[in-house]
């Protein structure tokens, strides 16, 4: 009994213990759920979040931290990658730089700077992202972006050469360095290079340019073409513009002066004076302004040998440009000086024998004899009227006036009087009339001497498209070829534009009438220039404006440019400005692109040089569309059509040249 009393206790006891111990163990399982999380664990569980990309979770996580650690900073960390993951890139960025002291800000702010360049998508942002992306390696993904970059730009660069802008292309793939075979498809593009100390350019013509190198001294200039290559050194001095394959130039060393070819070669040089002439032929004497001239041919000095001595001279007192025929007047001596004509080849047409001569007309050339008298010569020499007339003029459709003893009148080819001298004043014939003038009284005679205007005009002029231009009592009008005035004389001044067109004066201002003398303009105007068929610029306080040519006003007079010259017109637009800002109008006086230019240079081939500041350069198209982005510096571009180049000159605030380079008419960069 005992015995079994004993087990039962023993029973029941481990039965309470197994109860106490389950209990126990109950109560320890609840307690555990029951303890508080630290706040160390949150915070490195908001980190695990930040680390795999849940950036909105992670900035959540550390907001609920509060001010633990640097909890609130990393939460606007959290938030601002948050924000550049969702292509927010502006508030990104700025978050990231404004706690740069912060984990890797500086480099995630420089990893969205290239995502931001990355999703633009363009040429150019997608070379900087490419070279964002290479300082960042290892970074998050970089590698891989910079990847797929390599792929796109090589596919831009393939369509950029296909398309024709191959320094796009080669500047593409010079970037991309060994990828593939990107160096040999660059090496592969030619393009132009320049030296980048040139300092200043001038268009010289005949597609060659007068450049500046930023040496000492940089005044001297030499020669460049338009494949931007310089093909002198700068050795001379104010290169002048080319004409007919030459130019001018004095040598900084030497102090002669060169004759160049485009080429830059030199066909002549020496010290003094030099002048080019038309067909191929110069002149030039020393400093001495009482010096000889010497013609120069292509081959150098021409020599001439005179027919009567037999010795060859090339000195000449007087020395005329040479005609289309190939003849000049020269003369020789200086107080008693005889003229003749010299052929370019070096042979006299006519010998220097005459006190006076000039080039031939019908045939005929007017000569001056040692008595004073004038007559007339053939081309070999021959005189065909003998010198008798104290003055007379060349032959103009078979007649020359003609003047002995103060009264004038006309002779034919063969010398004939056909007009007898009996007017105190004539000019040439014009329109089948010449003016004459008698007893202060003017008219006007057919070539038979026939009286057909009667003299009673105080002043008259030429005729000129069927009207002649007539005074009587100081007012002006015009008549027509049978006298009849069709323009009243009642005006201070008239001047005719065009057969229905004409301007006049009124108490000083300036108005327009038409062929019947109706009031198109009123006088009001300080200056009236035609532009053309459409449009007629007017002045007025300095300012211009535009009408029509029935007077209508297009634009009141505000322009300020130009001041006083007529529009230039250029590819069908001229430049035009108010307040120091520069814009382009069309021959119809419409504003094809506004005054918004600090200035502006006329169109070339479909291109104006335009600059947004004073010290930037634009290209812009007819429609004002910005084809080559602002640069800072000048533009210099050759204006032959099929130059596809632009020379950036960039200097200093204090105008110190800094660089010279080339960009392509799409802005790229020539490397």
């Amino acid at each position: 009994m005992k015995t079994r009393m004993t087990k039962m206790f023993l029973t029941a006891m481990a039965l309470l213990l197994l109860v106490v111990t389950l209990t126990s163990c109950g109560s320890e399982k609840e307690d555990t759920t029951a303890m508080p999380e630290t706040i160390e664990s949150k915070y490195a569980k908001a980190q695990q979040l930040l680390g795999t990309g849940q950036y909105v979770q992670a900035a959540e996580a550390f907001v609920a931290l509060g001010n633990y650690e640097d909890a609130s900073r990393m939460a606007v960390f959290c938030n601002a990658c948050a924000a550049g993951e969702a292509g927010n890139y502006d508030d990104c960025i700025s978050a990231l730089e404004n706690m740069s002291d912060l984990k890797d800000s500086k480099m995630r702010a420089a990893y969205y700077k290239a995502r931001k360049l990355e999703d633009e998508g363009t040429y150019e942002s997608l070379l900087k992202a490419e070279s964002a992306y290479k300082d960042l390696p290892l970074y998050l993904d970089s590698n891989e972006r910079r990847d797929a970059i390599h792929v796109k730009l090589y596919a831009l660069a393939e369509e950029s050469l296909a398309s024709g802008v191959k320094v796009r292309a080669r500047n593409i793939f010079l970037s991309l360095g060994d990828y593939r075979d990107s160096a040999e498809r660059a090496e592969a593009i030619e393009v132009p290079h320049i030296n980048s100390k040139i300092r200043d350019v001038r268009y010289l013509g005949e597609g060659l340019a007068a450049y500046k190198l930023d040496v000492e001294p940089k005044y001297r200039e030499g020669l460049m073409n338009n494949n931007w290559e310089l093909i002198t050194e700068p050795i001379w001095l104010n290169i002048q513009r080319f004409t007919d394959g030459r130019t001018i130039a004095t040598n900084y060393a030497t102090s002669k002066f060169n004759i160049l070819d485009t080429s830059g070669n030199i066909l002549f040089e020496e010290f003094g004076v030099c002048e080019l002439l038309s067909q191929g032929m110069a002149k030039y004497r020393e400093r001495n302004v009482d010096s000889s001239w010497e013609y120069i041919s292509p081959v150098g000095i021409l020599k001439i040998v005179d027919p009567k001595s037999g010795f060859s001279t090339s000195y000449f007192e007087y020395a005329s440009d040479f005609s289309p025929d190939g003849v000049a007047i020269v003369g020789k001596g200086n107080k008693n000086r005889k003229f003749g004509l010299l052929h370019k080849d070096g042979y006299y047409v006519i010998e220097l024998i005459w006190s006076g001569l000039s080039n031939f007309s019908d045939g005929l050339a007017l000569v001056k004899a040692d008595s004073g008298l004038f007559g007339y010569i053939d081309t070999t020499g021959r005189i065909v009227i003998e010198p008798q007339w104290d003055y007379a003029t060349s032959f103009s459709d078979g007649l020359a006036w003609v003047e002995k003893d103060y009264k004038y009148g006309f002779i034919d080819q063969n010398g004939n009087v056909v007009i007898e001298l009996q007017w105190d004043d004539v000019k040439p014939f014009s329109e089948g009339l010449a003016l004459v003038k008698k007893d202060n009284k003017y008219g006007f005679i057919d070539q038979n001497g026939n009286v057909m205007i009667e003299l009673q005009w105080d002043y008259a002029d030429s005729f000129s498209d069927g009207l002649a231009l007539v005074k009587k009592d100081n007012k002006y009008g015009f008549i027509d070829q049978n006298g009849n005035v069709v323009i009243e004389t009642k005006w201070q001044s008239i001047k005719m534009i065009n057969t229905n067109l004409f301007e006049i004066l009124q108490s000083n201002n300036r108005g327009l009438i038409d062929a019947s003398g109706n009031i198109i303009t009123e006088p009001q105007w300080e200056k009236i220039e035609v532009l053309n068929d459409n449009l007629i610029m007017v002045w007025k306080s300095g300012r211009w404006g535009l009408i029509d040519m029935s007077g209508n006003i297009i634009s009141e007079p505000q322009w300020e440019y130009p001041s006083t010259d007529k529009l230039n017109f250029s590819e069908g637009l001229a430049i035009f400005g108010k307040n120091g800002k520069y814009g382009y109008m069309d021959e119809a006086g419409n504003i094809v692109i506004e005054p918004t230019w600090i200035f502006a240079y006329p169109f070339e081939n479909g291109l104006a040089i335009v600059g947004p500041k004073s010290d930037y350069s634009a290209c812009i198209d007819r429609t004002g569309n910005m084809v080559v982005q602002p640069f800072a510096g000048r533009f210099f571009r050759f204006p032959d059509a099929d130059n596809e180049y632009i020379m950036v000159i960039q200097e200093n605030s204090r105008g110190d040249h800094q660089t010279t380079f080339l960009i392509d008419l799409h802005g790229n960069i020539v490397r």
